[in-house]
Order: structure tokens, then C-alpha cells, then sequence
């Protein structure tokens, strides 16, 4: 029987709204960015200091 119940899926929701839930919220993204910037930084800083360390030693 054609367009009897249970037998066709539902229909699904509109395209807009699938495709807002699909996007990340853009405040998130920046706190992810900053983080990332920070750990990166630390790391960097982490290295400079070692490196300082050993030519301070080396040096005496």
C-alpha cells in the first residue's frame, strides 16, 4: 500500500537545522586556540631555559 504507515522513514529535520547543531561554537574555538598558543609558548620557554642552563654551566 503506498503511503501507509510504518512503511516510509521520517521525514528529517530541515537543513538549516542540522546544519547548525553540526557547527562548534566559535568561543570554544578560541579558548582551544589560546590553549594551544599557551601550551606551545610554555614548551618553548621550557627549552630556553634548558638550553640557558646548560650554557651557564658549561661556562663555569
Amino acid at each position: 500500500m503506498v503511503g501507509a504507515r510504518g512503511f516510509e522513514p521520517p521525514t528529517s529535520a530541515s537543513r538549516t537545522q542540522r546544519s547548525s547543531q553540526a557547527e562548534p561554537r566559535s568561543d570554544i574555538i578560541k579558548v582551544i586556540v589560546e590553549v594551544r598558543d599557551l601550551y606551545i609558548s610554555i614548551k618553548k620557554l621550557k627549552s630556553n631555559l634548558k638550553y640557558q642552563l646548560k650554557v651557564t654551566f658549561l661556562q663555569k
